[in-house]
C-alpha cells in the first residue's frame, strides 16, 4: 500500500471540539451561535496575527485575523516552519486510524464480513495488523512528540483565546460565563483517546466472536494462535504517554467490552448504514462520563509527581508491537509504520 501524509492529531478533532464538546460538554456550554461570533466573526489583528503567504504557501482568506484561523494553522500543514508535526503512514493503517477517531464508525473492522472478506487465519491475522499498528505507530517517540507539539500549539491558542475573551468581557470574566476553553481542549482530547481505545478493544472482541461463529470452524491450532495473540497486546491497545495539559487516561474497569464513542465526544451526522445508533445520553459499561473527573484525578495541565511534562517519551520507552504473533516489547523502526 502506498504510504500518505496525514494529521497526527486528526483534522477532524477540531471541528468535533467546536460543533460538539462545546455545546453539550464545556462549562459553561457554548453554542454555534457564540463560537460563531467570538471565533470567526471578530476579527483583531494585533491577537490575532496573520502569517504571510511565503510562511504558508497559500494564499490566506479574507480578513484571517480571527482565533479560528489561528487554531487551525497549528495543524501544521499551511505552516512551512510546522510541517514537521505531519507524518508518513500507509494508507491501511492511515484508513484503520481514520476509522477508529471518526465517531460515525462503531467499528474499525466490521465484524459482520470479516470471515468472509478476509476466510483464513493469516489474512485475518494480517487485517488485524493494521488497526494494531495505529497505536504501535502513535506510542513512536518522533509520532507522539508530533501529536503532542500539535496540541500543545492548539492549548496555546486556547489560552491567549481565554485572556483576549475576558479582557473584552470583563463582567463575564467574574462570573460563571468567565472562559476556560483551553482546558476545556485538554479534558475533550483525553475523551476522544479514552474513547478510540475502548472503541478499538470492543472491536477485537466482536472479531474474535465472528471467528467463533464460522462453519466451518477454524482449526483448533488456528483458534489458540489468533487468542494468544490477541490477548498477548491488547494490553499494547492505550494512550498512555505523557503531555502536558493533556489530564491522564481515565480508569476503565476490568473486562469492560465498551467501545462506542461516548455519545457526547460523537459527531451529531449519526450512525454508517446499517449500524445501530449509540443511543442518546447512554454511557458505555465502565467508562467514566465525558468530561467529568474521577476522584483523585489530576486537573487538567497537572501531571503526577515525577512524571515527564512535556514532549515525547524518552528513547526507549513505551515501544509497541503491532496485533500479531512475535516479540511485542519490539520498538517499531520508523515513525511511517510502514514496516
Amino acid at each position: 500500500m502506498l504510504p500518505l501524509a496525514e494529521h497526527v492529531l486528526e483534522a477532524q478533532t477540531d471541528e468535533k471540539f467546536f460543533g460538539v464538546w462545546l455545546r453539550t460538554q464545556a462549562t459553561p456550554r457554548r453554542d454555534k451561535v457564540w463560537v460563531q461570533r467570538w471565533f470567526v466573526t471578530q476579527k483583531d489583528a494585533t491577537a490575532w496575527p496573520a502569517p504571510g503567504r511565503a510562511t504558508t504557501g497559500v494564499i490566506l482568506p479574507p480578513n484571517p485575523n480571527n482565533a479560528a484561523f489561528s487554531f487551525v494553522l497549528e495543524l501544521g500543514s499551511r505552516l512551512v516552519a510546522k510541517q514537521n508535526r505531519l507524518t508518513v503512514l500507509l494508507a491501511g493503517v492511515n484508513n484503520a486510524k481514520g476509522k477508529l477517531f471518526d465517531p460515525d464508525m462503531q467499528v474499525a473492522i466490521a465484524p459482520s464480513t470479516f470471515n468472509r472478506d478476509y476466510p483464513t487465519t493469516e489474512l485475518q491475522l494480517l487485517r488485524l495488523k493494521d488497526m494494531g499498528m495505529v497505536f504501535t505507530y502513535m506510542a513512536h517517540r518522533e509520532v507522539w512528540g508530533a501529536f503532542c507539539s500539535t496540541f500543545q500549539a492548539k492549548h496555546q491558542v486556547l489560552t491567549r483565546f481565554d485572556t483576549w475573551y475576558n479582557k473584552k468581557n470583563p463582567a463575564a470574566a467574574k462570573s460563571k460565563d468567565k472562559s476556560n476553553i483551553a482546558e476545556e481542549w485538554g479534558e475533550y482530547v483525553r475523551a476522544e483517546l479514552d474513547a478510540v481505545v475502548a472503541k478499538a478493544l470492543s472491536n477485537i472482541n466482536a472479531l474474535t466472536q465472528a471467528r467463533a461463529s464460522k462453519t466451518p470452524a477454524f482449526p483448533a491450532g488456528e483458534v489458540a494462535e489468533w487468542t494468544k495473540v490477541v490477548e498477548a497486546n491488547k494490553r499494547l491497545i492505550k494512550f498512555d504517554l505523557p503531555c502536558a495539559n493533556l489530564p491522564a487516561s481515565r480508569p476503565r474497569s476490568s473486562g469492560s467490552q465498551s467501545g462506542n464513542i461516548p455519545p457526547t465526544v460523537a459527531s451529531s451526522s449519526g450512525t454508517q448504514p446499517g449500524q445501530q445508533q449509540q443511543q442518546s445520553g447512554q454511557q458505555p459499561s465502565g467508562q467514566q462520563p465525558a468530561g467529568q473527573r474521577p476522584a483523585g484525578q489530576q486537573p487538567a495541565g497537572q501531571q503526577p509527581a515525577g512524571q515527564q511534562q512535556s514532549g515525547p517519551p524518552p528513547q526507549g520507552s513505551s515501544g509497541r508491537l503491532p496485533l500479531r504473533g512475535g516479540n511485542p516489547g519490539k520498538r517499531p523502526q520508523s515513525p511511517s509504520a510502514g514496516q
